[in-house]
């Protein structure tokens, strides 16, 4: 019965922090959206909760960027395409 009460207590106590959080205007992890409440971790102007949320948020940035470049044609055959 004791490790009831416990974890009920934990999940007041976080269900709080959090409101308090949005009320008191805390930064959010950029992330994943939660609420900071420890020395956030910076990267390029952007806040996050953990080094976890840095790395994926970084590396889903940098899958986003090789969707987008294509296809990168030598610079002769480029030329002999563009200039036909």
């Amino acid at each position: 019965m004791e490790y009831h009460r416990d974890s009920s207590k934990r999940k007041e106590r976080s269900i709080l922090r959090k409101i308090v959080a949005i009320i008191s205007g805390t930064p959010r992890c950029a992330y994943c959206g939660r609420p900071i409440t420890k020395k956030p971790y910076v990267w390029k102007g952007k806040k996050f909760c953990s080094r976890e949320c840095k790395k994926k948020y970084r590396e889903s940035i940098s899958k986003k960027r090789r969707k987008r470049r294509g296809i990168r044609l030598p610079r002769d055959t480029f030329e002999a395409i563009y200039w036909k």
